[in-house]
């Protein structure tokens, strides 16, 4: 197999892998979409699927570095004679098309998650507002019923001897 060839595998192998990273950010972003939906959101989960994305993130980041250099060394090969490598171009052609499709499903699952990751923020600050002042409300009670009845204050005593 001539070096072009074994480019164009490499081209094709790294689409490959970037489909299967793009798959598991569509399973963490529907998991995050499940976790803040339940209204039970524990941090942990919530940070481990964000962590998750984010190394997905940087093997896609790497994947398409990869990529570009392998291009790079094959573009003009391929260009100059694409009915030579036909078969393997349409196949890299598809695999781009699937990660492109990928790559708008996270779109448009990132904006909704969005929507609800900002719903249930607003939410918890609600409640933390309305804890503080509940909180505020007992301390200033308890302050105006201790100063209540001071020392030397005169109190009405009805004495039948």
């Amino acid at each position: 197999m001539d070096d072009n060839k074994t480019y164009i595998v490499i081209l094709r192998d790294s689409l490959v892998n970037k489909n299967r990273v793009l798959d598991d950010i569509i399973e963490l972003t529907e998991r995050q979409y499940e976790l803040v939906k339940s209204d039970n959101v524990e941090a942990e989960d919530f940070d481990y699927l964000i962590e998750e994305k984010g190394k997905n993130l940087a093997m896609l980041s790497m994947i398409d570095d990869g990529f570009d250099g392998v291009y790079t060394r094959v573009r003009d090969e391929l260009q100059a004679n694409p009915g030579k490598y036909g078969e393997m171009i349409s196949e890299i052609r598809n695999l781009i098309e699937q990660t492109i499709a990928k790559g708008a499903k996270i779109e448009t699952l990132e904006h909704r998650n969005k929507e609800h990751i900002e719903a249930f923020i607003e939410k918890k600050k609600n409640e933390v507002k309305e804890y503080k002042a509940r909180q505020n409300t007992a301390k200033h009670y308890t302050m105006n019923m201790g100063n209540r009845h001071k020392d030397g204050a005169s109190y009405f005593m009805d004495k039948k001897n």
